[in-house]
């Protein structure tokens, strides 16, 4: 079956016919299931706009895949769940609300993961920010010994829907004020070169905090950072900010250090596929996510280093399928499952009535007898002497009183 085409509702009407009105739950089992219900797969048609339903199901699956293909990576990466951002930043005015979600990273320590992946939503458009290695925040001589294996933020954990930061153990570092760096990736089309590379400086001057021998230390993978891929090419300082702030508000709380905010935390991914429609950008988000899964150090390391990330070649009509085709054998797989536990219900409940039958006399059921007045058991008498057939019954006599005042044959003294 074809699922990349137009239409697909138009040219599949029947699809519909393997949907009961229960959702599809995935994982079937376990914490932080998403559900899909059957309007949601009209949201997959060419110019629709993705729900959070279909976000969170596809990062839910992603990160179902990453668990089962490299454990080792689902320990290293967290994934936060779309409403974590709108809750964090619900704060009236220029800040973040750190009570809000506290509570949904109370079992993990985020400081051991290499990445938090944290989808945002704002104004209707979706986009990705990659926290980078948030450990590299606290000071040189705290060790993280906190290790954890929680790799996502478990909605059972939620209420329910979990200081000087000094920037890096290096001493030296670059510096750049609180707005974003733009890495853009430019190509010389018309002299055939390799893509050239430039940083553009969104706002402010660059610092540079000099190394003893006047030297500047250049931005490496491992740093602490924000990375935001917004499918239309927007900046988002604003968003870094409350990101970094929510951190430093972290390390606070969970170890009681106060800690420097570094100045230079925000970067924008360039170069990287952009949407051509104005309602493609959760798919574009699902695509920057299954990208970065595969290779995570390699894509912050050719962001950092100005590197083509190689992504040319995601087709948004073709995701929109993927998705479909994959909800729909879920969904199948799903109906075969329900069907077999019905089924084993079923012959429980038979096996179970047939073994009462069988403890149960057979009891006369024409109508005749139910009609008759039933007979009741006569009460239980003490046992009696049985008679004798052909024998003469034997009566006990008690003596009479004499009225002479003896019993015939009573001796006087």
């Amino acid at each position: 079956m074809n699922f990349f085409n137009n239409q697909w509702i138009k040219n599949y009407p029947d699809w519909d016919k393997i949907w009961e009105d229960k959702p599809l739950i995935y994982p079937a089992s376990g914490k932080n299931r998403a559900q899909i219900i059957k309007d949601d797969i009209f949201r997959l048609e060419e110019h629709q706009c993705l729900n959070d339903n279909l976000i969170v199901f596809y990062l839910r699956y992603l990160q179902d895949q990453l668990e089962t293909e490299n454990a080792g990576w689902s320990e290293r990466i967290l994934f936060m769940n779309p409403w974590f951002y709108e809750r964090l930043g619900q704060q009236k005015g220029r800040g973040v609300d750190y009570d809000a979600v506290k509570s949904w990273t109370a079992k993990i320590d985020l400081l051991s993961k290499d990445y938090i992946i944290v989808p945002v939503n704002e104004a209707a458009h979706w986009y990705l920010a990659i926290i980078c290695h948030p450990g590299k925040l606290l000071p040189a001589t705290v060790t993280d010994d906190k290790k954890t294996t929680v790799t996502n933020v478990d909605e059972e954990d939620m209420p329910q829907p979990e200081s000087p930061i000094q920037s890096t153990s290096d001493p030296a570092v670059d510096v750049q004020d609180d707005s974003e760096t733009d890495v853009r990736i430019v190509s010389d089309i018309a002299s055939g070169k390799s893509p050239k590379l430039f940083k553009e400086i969104t706002s402010g001057k660059e610092q540079t905090r000099k190394l003893d021998g006047g030297g500047k230390r250049p931005a490496e993978p491992g740093d602490a950072r924000i990375i935001t891929l917004d499918s239309m090419g927007n900046t988002h300082s604003r968003t870094c900010t409350n990101l970094k702030d929510y951190l430093v508000q972290e390390i606070k709380h969970k170890r009681q250090i106060d800690v420097e905010t570094p100045p230079r935390f925000g970067w924008t991914a360039r170069g990287i596929p952009e949407q051509s429609d104005f309602s493609s950008c959760g798919i574009y988000l699902l695509a920057y996510v299954e990208r970065f899964l595969k290779q995570p150090d390699q894509v912050i390391s050719d962001i950092v280093y100005k590197k083509d990330l190689g992504w040319s070649d995601i087709d948004p009509v073709a995701m929109r399928g993927n998705i479909r085709e994959l909800i729909i054998r879920l969904r199948q797989e799903q109906n075969v499952q329900r069907d077999k536990e019905k089924q084993a219900k079923q012959d429980a409940k038979a096996l179970k009535l047939a073994q009462k039958k069988m403890d149960i006399p057979a009891v006369d059921s024409s109508p005749a007898h139910a009609a008759q007045t039933p007979v009741e058991k006569p009460a239980i008498s003490p046992p009696q002497t049985p008679k004798m057939a052909g024998a003469r019954q034997i009566r006990t006599l008690v003596p009479r009183q004499n009225p002479f005042g003896r019993l015939p044959n009573q001796t006087r003294h």
